[in-house]
């Protein structure tokens, strides 16, 4: 009674064509591995598809992780001081007028408010903005003492510039600088910035409003958001694909054999 329970088992084993038990079981393996990165390619080509009608290059990202992705986050942390209702700040070599990027040169040392305006003052150069932080005029080496200054001091509502030769007070509307007696003008100073919606938005503005959302849709859909990992990742995909293609027609075509 037990030898002929288990005879018909090999019989129906036999009746398998090999060919078959070989491919079916490496075609589902590879077809599990493939579907989510194929599902993926055609969802971001999709998206591509319909950049202009979905205004993706329009819309910019801002993300810390994405933008260090590109390396577009500054170094450090900000730090910065108040003139009047501003706030002025530095992070990674980039000059900010309340969260907006100033083009100027050198370091900074300092500001002064008046109700003309606010005095953004760098090693190399003053720029004289507005109330609404545009740029009225840059005073460079022609206009300025010898450079580079080192600091900047507001004593008794006068703001003063050092350099190597000392203290100059500057005159009405930055036309001249008279040299100062050496007094205790107290130099201003950077302090860190703490606030983190602050951080995002100088973050942000530091990369130039970030990136357009097509051009990271575009990386995703090639690959290359990740850098080289992901580019192999995607060979590896394409070798599955074209597996999982061979062995589905092998299945489709390969006639099944008539039982013995």
């Amino acid at each position: 009674m037990a030898d002929s329970a288990e005879s018909p088992a090999p019989a129906e084993a036999a009746s398998r064509p090999p060919g078959k038990r070989r491919s079916r079981p490496w075609h589902r393996v590879l077809g599990a591995l493939t579907a989510l990165p194929l599902v993926w390619v055609m969802i971001t080509g999709a998206a591509l598809n319909h950049t202009v009608g979905w205004k993706l290059d329009q819309i910019h990202i801002t993300h810390p992780w994405i933008l260090r992705a590109y390396g577009m986050t500054p170094a450090g942390d900000p730090s910065g001081l108040l003139a009047g209702s501003h706030e002025v700040t530095e992070w990674d070599g980039q000059i900010f007028l309340d969260a907006a990027p100033l083009e100027t040169t050198g370091s900074l040392l300092g500001a002064a408010a008046d109700p003309d305006g606010v005095a953004v003052v760098t090693t190399h150069e003053v720029l004289l903005l507005d109330p609404s932080g545009a740029l009225i005029e840059s005073l460079g080496s022609v206009s300025l003492p010898e450079l580079p200054l080192t600091g900047v001091a507001v004593h008794e509502g006068k703001t003063l510039l050092e350099n190597a030769a000392g203290w100059s007070q500057v005159g009405e509307d930055w036309l001249d600088f008279t040299p100062a007696a050496e007094a205790p003008f107290a130099r201003q100073s950077l302090s860190p910035l703490a606030n983190e919606d602050s951080k995002n938005r100088l973050r942000a503005a530091w990369s130039r409003g970030g990136l357009p959302a097509s051009r990271v849709v575009l990386d995703l859909h090639a690959g290359r958001f990740l850098g080289p990992l992901t580019t192999w990742f995607y060979d590896i995909v394409v070798v599955c694909t074209l597996w999982l293609c061979l062995t589905g027609m092998i299945l489709l075509l390969r006639k099944p054999r008539r039982p013995r």
